[in-house]
C-alpha cells in the first residue's frame, strides 16, 4: 500500500494545538512557552533525554516566528512535530510519555523517538496503516505535521478502525533497523522526496535481513556497507563471485567486510557491475 496517499501538504502552525520538541536538540526553550517534559514517573530520572510538549496557546505573535525558525532548522536534524489533539495538556503528556516506550512481550523496553521525523517516517512505513492510525487516535492525535529534507507534510489518514494489536513477530527487528536505515539514507542521498525515501528504506530493510540471515553480518559498519552498495551498485551485487568470496573470507571477523569492501578498486567494482548486468 502506498502510504503517501495519507500525506497532505503541510498545514500551517495555527491548525495545530501542540508541538513536540526534542529536548536534546533544543534544551533551552523560552520560559514563557511553559514547556512540559513528556515523562512518566518511571522515566523521570532521565527527563533530560525526553521531549517537551508545548501548548501553542502559550505562544504569542512575537514567539510564533521563533518556532517557525526552529521548524525550518529541524528539516535537517528532526526533533519537532506539530500535532492537533482534542485532549487536555496533562492527559496528552501522560499518553505521549507512555507511547515513547515500546515494550514487546519478551525483552526489555525500547525508546521510540517518534518526535524525530526520520523515525516517524519509518514507523509509518513498517506499522500496518490501520494499526498506526488507530494508535495515533488512541493518543488523542487527530493529525500531525513535520518539515523534513524529504518534504513538508501533514499525516491525515482516513482508515477503518481496527484494534491495535502488536502481534507481528518481527516488529522488534523492524524497529531495531530504523537507526541504520536512516543513517544509510543520509549517506546515500539527502535530496530524495518522501516517496523515494520510503521505497529505498524498504529495500534497505530487506537487505538488512539478507545481511543477517544469509551472511551472518552483525557489525554495524559491515551491515551499512552491505546495504548501501545494494543501492549504489546493484540490488544483487553480493551474488557476484568476488563479493561472495569476500563475504566468506570475512564472515568470522566483525568489521572486516566493511574494510575489505573499501579497498576494492574501480576496476574491481566495474567487474562486479559487469557481472551483475550480464548475469543477474
Amino acid at each position: 500500500m502506498d502510504v503517501t496517499k495519507h500525506f497532505q501538504d503541510a498545514y500551517p502552525i495555527h491548525f495545530h494545538s501542540h508541538v513536540i520538541i526534542d529536548r536534546v536538540i533544543y534544551p533551552n526553550l523560552p520560559i514563557t512557552w511553559n514547556a512540559s517534559p513528556i515523562i512518566t514517573e518511571m522515566i523521570a530520572p532521565q527527563a533530560h533525554l525526553y521531549p517537551f510538549l508545548v501548548d501553542l496557546r502559550h505562544l504569542d505573535s512575537e514567539q510564533i516566528p521563533i518556532l517557525q525558525k526552529m521548524i525550518i532548522d529541524s528539516k535537517k536534524n528532526g526533533g519537532i512535530i506539530l500535532i492537533k489533539s482534542h485532549y487536555d495538556h496533562n492527559t496528552l503528556i501522560y499518553l505521549l510519555a507512555n507511547a515513547l516506550i515500546y515494550a514487546p512481550k519478551t525483552g526489555g523496553n525500547y525508546l521510540l523517538r517518534y518526535y524525530d521525523h526520520n523515525v516517524m517516517l519509518q514507523l509509518i512505513r513498517i506499522i500496518p496503516h490501520n494499526h498506526f492510525f488507530n494508535k495515533i487516535k488512541s493518543l488523542g492525535i487527530d493529525f500531525f505535521t513535520f518539515h523534513s529534507r524529504f518534504g513538508h507534510i501533514t499525516y491525515l489518514p482516513e482508515l477503518v478502525e481496527t484494534t491495535f494489536n502488536d502481534n507481528k513477530n518481527n516488529t522488534l527487528a523492524l524497529l531495531s533497523n530504523i537507526g541504520i536505515i536512516n543513517k544509510a539514507i543520509k549517506k546515500l542521498n539527502n535530496d530524495m522526496d518522501i516517496a523515494t525515501c520510503l521505497k529505498v528504506s524498504q529495500r534497505l530493510d530487506d537487505k538488512i535481513t539478507i545481511a543477517h540471515h544469509e551472511f551472518y553480518l552483525t557489525d554495524a559498519n559491515d551491515i551499512m556497507s552491505f546495504i548501501t552498495q545494494c543501492i549504489l551498485v546493484h540490488d544483487f551485487y553480493y551474488q557476484s563471485p568476488q563479493i561472495i568470496n569476500l563475504l566468506k573470507e570475512t564472515s568470522q571477523y566483525p568489521g572486516y567486510f566493511h574494510e575489505s569492501l573499501s579497498l576494492l578498486s574501480i576496476d574491481d567494482w566495474n567487474n562486479i557491475l559487469a557481472y551483475c548486468e550480464n548475469t543477474l
